[in-house]
């Protein structure tokens, strides 16, 4: 960013100031001029420094360079400019009691950790650190303080302007992305640094932020985040949808985010709506690539599938013996056989998108039918109250078995089997 995009931004947030103490009963409006921004110093490089001289945070050295390992091994294809700039004066603090937050802060902190960007601080707020049955206190702590880490690790200042990763707010008051960093910063501690799978912090945010980087790409998105870059990220997502769009979505994600404890139905139906606009934009993107022949059928029909157990709030993975899927707060798979995918594939394309496939999912896994699955075409939940489901068999075609070719045509004008669970 070069001093005369800066001086523009603050000159716009000098005139909203002014504005904001205009009364409400006059005429003038009152209309912001932020949207996004590129990186603050893209050109500015920071080279690595002798971590050793700056390690002055007791127990938690040893986690800061264990992050740094990381960070340098696994994260290597991303920009380490904030960590080596921020690390040489950062401050930690902790709090062991909320009438020592209170003194501090004015008001008891609902979170477990936080990081001031402005001020290269991070608090870390010990009588708020969840209780998790079969894992140890001081790993919990280690895994809030990484997720503290990497706020720090992706901030970048100008004047005014601070960017944290896909979170950039002018003046500490206008905020953009705030809801979309905090899921992508979580998801980056779970897969990186955690010792706790999945985490239990931001599970909606999480998982909306997983949506979107299916559609930027994995190794890329982490980049963008790295960099600070949320036009770049703006940009991938505009291949797929208009920028107006683009926008709309990412304060529809904050706004989720920041309603998020009142833990009301409206919230919930939010983030639903939220899951399914991200599918939208996967499903075009899909389309997209198989347009242009850039995947195959099969990967088309398996990211289809992905993006519809993914609007239903699941991850769909293939594994080494067929293919998985879990809810996005649990760590237990369940498993889908060759067979059982191929099932659930042509259950999705009978119309049962959005209403029974997951049904059909765990019936599948646990193969309640007590049928042979290869001789399965597909299954119909019926809607009785006993949720029966119907069996369509395969109709294999074998020229060298009359009898069985007479049998097939037979059944055509068969109703399919019934059977009742």
């Amino acid at each position: 960013m070069d001093n005369k995009e800066y001086g523009k931004i603050l000159g716009n947030y000098i005139l909203e100031r002014v504005l904001y103490n205009i009364s409400r009963d006059m005429s003038l409006k009152r209309k912001s001029k932020y949207g996004y921004f590129t990186r603050v110093s893209p050109e500015v490089r920071y080279k690595e420094c002798e971590i050793n001289k700056y390690l002055k945070h007791r127990s938690y050295n040893n986690v800061i360079l264990k992050f740094k390992s990381i960070l340098d091994n696994e994260l290597s294809h991303c920009n380490n400019n904030g960590f080596y700039k921020n690390i040489k004066r950062l401050y930690i603090k902790e709090y062991k009691s909320e009438e020592e937050a209170i003194e501090e802060f004015e008001k008891k902190p609902d979170s477990t950790a936080n990081y001031d960007g402005l001020e290269n601080e991070i608090s870390i707020f010990h009588f708020n650190t969840p209780k998790i049955d079969n894992y140890k206190e001081d790993l919990l702590k280690e895994d809030i303080a990484t997720h503290e880490l990497l706020h720090m690790s992706t901030t970048y200042k100008k004047g005014i302007i601070t960017l944290c990763g896909f979170h950039q707010a002018v003046g500490g008051k206008h905020h953009i992305g705030v809801g979309l960093n905090e899921g992508y910063t979580e998801l980056l501690n779970e897969r990186y640094f955690s010792n706790v799978y999945p985490t239990v912090s931001y599970i909606n945010q999480k998982h909306i932020a997983l949506g979107i980087e299916e559609i930027v790409g994995q190794e890329k998105m982490e980049k963008l985040y790295f960099d600070a870059n949320l036009a770049g990220l703006v940009d991938e997502l505009c291949q797929y949808i208009s920028k107006e769009e683009t926008l709309s979505l990412l304060r529809e994600i904050d706004e989720c985010h920041l309603n998020e404890k009142r833990n009301s139905a409206e919230d919930y139906k939010k983030t639903i709506e939220l899951r399914q606009k991200i599918a939208k934009i996967q499903n075009i993107k899909n389309n997209k690539l198989l347009a242009e022949g850039k995947i195959s059928q099969e990967e088309y029909e398996y990211n289809e599938l992905k993006s519809n157990f993914y609007a239903k709030g699941y991850i769909l993975n293939k594994t080494s013996d067929g293919y998985s899927f879990r809810h996005n707060d649990n760590y237990e798979e369940t498993e889908l056989s060759h067979d059982a995918y191929r099932i659930l594939k042509n259950v999705m394309d009978h119309g049962n998108k959005q209403d029974n496939f997951i049904i059909c999912a765990y019936k599948l896994n646990k193969n309640v039918l007590n049928l042979d699955l290869s001789k399965v075409e597909r299954i119909e939940l019926t809607s009785d109250n006993e949720v029966g489901y119907n069996v369509i068999l395969r109709q294999i075609h074998n020229p060298n078995d009359n009898e069985l070719d007479n049998m097939l045509i037979n059944s055509k004008n068969e109703k399919p089997t019934n059977h009742k669970k």
